[in-house]
């Protein structure tokens, strides 16, 4: 992928994850310069302050969006060292249920093209297990060694709807997950982060059997 095309699949990604005036977070771990966040409703401005970390760090964004008042925290632009993270209390609204399939490996280390190839099988047949239940059609996205499903709804911040979510994403796990891939049962929380769309998955060393992805 071309640096031309990532900027084009990111503004996608963010066209698609969020309106135009919502705030969301980006942020950008274990750096030289330790955590690296911003807090952004500028879309052009997000691009840009992202590209000298696209392809050398995970980059990533908060599925949700953020409460207005979190743009003064530091407002399209990246802060080094950053002290201040999104939390669940940040969030205005959840908008987006992540159920998160991960191959089965060791951590910190990238997936073959087999196991993500195991991740995908196992992501097709939760997808058409849900639609075919009623389920809104999910958005189908590659996190680089897995995959995610993001289903749309529209919840109020609460510890009710976090608990249902919660409980939601266990059953899948019951149901679903295998000695080859599994649903991440993690990922209920509003303030979740998630590979920003566009950019590199940058987990572990780049080798040939286990290559970082766009």
């Amino acid at each position: 992928m071309t640096n031309h095309h990532s900027k084009e699949m990111i503004a996608q990604t963010l066209e698609t994850l969020k309106k135009p005036e919502e705030v969301v977070e980006i942020r950008i771990l274990k750096t030289d310069k330790g955590t690296i966040s911003g807090y952004f409703d500028d879309e052009e401005k997000l691009i840009t302050s992202i590209q000298k970390y696209v392809g050398k760090y995970d980059i990533y964004v908060t599925l949700n969006p953020a409460k207005d008042e979190m743009l003064a925290r530091c407002s399209n632009r990246l802060q080094n060292y950053a002290k201040h993270t999104s939390s669940d209390h940040d969030i205005k609204r959840i908008r987006q249920v992540l159920i998160d399939i991960d191959p089965i490996r060791a951590s910190g280390i990238s997936s073959t093209d087999e196991e993500k190839q195991s991740a995908l099988s196992l992501t097709k047949k939760i997808r058409i297990d849900l639609v075919q239940e009623g389920f809104p059609n999910p958005i189908v996205a590659d996190s680089g060694n897995g995959y995610h499903m993001l289903l749309p709804v529209e919840f109020d911040n609460t510890k009710d709807n976090v608990a249902v979510i919660k409980e939601f994403l266990g059953t899948l796990d019951f149901l679903y997950s295998n000695d080859k891939a599994q649903v991440d049962v993690t990922t209920y929380n509003p303030s979740r982060i998630v590979k920003l769309y566009g950019t590199k998955a940058c987990k572990g060393d780049d080798t040939e059997n286990r290559p970082h992805r766009w």
